[in-house]
């Protein structure tokens, strides 16, 4: 494999993660690439792909990571049933982020449903989203405050469940009433 073809490989299959870890890329890259070498993960890390650089992680371009997201579905169709990029989710991202917090775990799951089953995930995707909003509706307001980023972010199949559409319309209702909380603050002088 080219290098270059390497690397885009290696971003499109690290695409279902909302920020990338060194140790993310380069457990992806051991298990699902292994014939890549770790001058591919430097490569990736400073790609045109990047968006945000930190000193542990990378954050992909939202309109980057919907191609490569895009790329990822092609190669997982086009695969053979035994190739390592079908344990992708199983095998590494779900282990390696095993300690995320449970919204940005679902919606890195989400996304990997989305592209791996299109519109036949979207049960699935609206089970894990009405798990989100009844988070939500249970007092847990960072529910709203992470899905309000998190929208933009999700493929459209996720965009159009009516989960979303309500996790949606509650995280605005939530960010309104901070705001207008906040302004009666201002009044009084605080």
């Amino acid at each position: 494999m080219n290098p270059s073809d390497g690397v885009q490989k290696l971003a499109a299959a690290l695409s279902v993660a909302v920020r990338v870890e060194a140790e993310l890329i380069r457990a992806v890259r051991l298990r699902v690439f292994p014939t890549l070498d770790v001058g591919a993960e430097s490569e990736l890390w400073f790609s045109d792909h990047v968006g945000v650089r930190e000193p542990g992680s990378i954050v992909f371009r939202q309109d980057a990571r919907r191609r490569l997201q895009d790329e990822l579905g092609e190669m997982l169709r086009a695969a053979q049933s035994r190739n390592p990029i079908h344990n992708l989710w199983d095998g590494v991202i779900s282990r390696v982020h095993a300690t995320l917090p449970p919204a940005l775990w679902t919606e890195e799951y989400v996304t990997w449903l989305a592209i791996v089953e299109g519109s036949g995930a979207s049960g699935k995707i609206e089970a894990e989203l009405a798990r989100a909003l009844a988070a939500f509706h249970d007092g847990r307001s960072g529910i709203g405050d992470w899905f309000a980023g998190a929208y933009h972010r999700l493929p459209e199949i996720a965009r159009a469940t009516p989960a979303a559409r309500e996790l949606l319309e509650a995280s605005r209702a939530q960010v309104r009433m901070a705001l207008h909380r906040r302004g009666d603050m201002l009044d009084v002088g605080l």
